[in-house]
C-alpha cells in the first residue's frame, strides 16, 4: 500500500518510507523566506512557537538542499540556549545572536536554492525517446514532477 503526506505549503510528498520528493525551487525559496521572517517574532528558544519553527526550518532545508548539505548541518549545530545559565537579559542576547546566525543561514539557503535551480538543465525532447517525451512533456512543462 502506498501512503504519503503532501505538504500544503510546498506540495512536496513525504512517503511512508521517509523518502521525500523534490520541492520546486520557487516554492522552497518562498517557504524559507517565510520561515526567516517568522524568526523575528520569536523571542526565546523556550516557547512552543520556537520548537515548531525550528522543526519546520529543518524540514524545509532538508527538502530544499538535501540531508548532507552544509547549511542544514550547520543549522543543526546552533546552540540556542547558553550553557552558562546567566540572567534573563544574557539569555535574550544569546538567543538574538543565534537568531542572527540562523537568519544568515536561511538567506544563504535561499540563494543556494536559486543557484541550484539555475544549474539544473531544463528537460526537453533532445536525447529522449519521442514517444516517451510525448507522454511526459505536458507534466514537465507545468512542473508536475511528481507525475513524471
Amino acid at each position: 500500500m502506498f501512503c504519503q503526506h503532501v505538504s500544503a505549503l510546498t506540495g512536496t510528498t513525504t512517503r511512508l518510507d521517509g523518502s521525500i520528493d523534490p520541492v520546486k525551487p520557487e516554492d522552497a525559496k518562498r517557504e524559507l523566506t517565510d520561515l526567516r521572517g517568522e524568526l523575528a517574532r520569536i523571542g526565546s528558544a523556550n516557547t512552543s512557537e520556537f520548537v515548531s519553527w525550528e522543526l519546520r526550518v529543518r524540514s524545509a532545508l532538508l527538502r530544499a538542499l538535501g540531508e548532507r548539505h552544509h547549511i542544514l548541518e550547520r543549522f543543526g549545530k546552533i546552540r540556542w540556549s547558553s550553557s552558562v545559565g546567566g540572567s534573563l537579559s544574557d539569555e535574550m542576547k544569546w538567543f538574538q545572536r543565534k537568531a542572527d546566525h540562523a537568519t544568515g543561514m536561511l538567506t544563504a539557503a535561499i540563494a543556494e536554492v536559486g543557484m541550484l535551480a539555475d544549474d539544473m538543465p531544463v528537460a526537453d525532447e533532445s536525447g529522449i525517446d519521442a514517444e516517451l517525451w510525448e507522454h511526459v512533456a505536458p507534466e514537465i512543462r507545468t512542473g508536475s514532477w511528481a507525475k513524471v
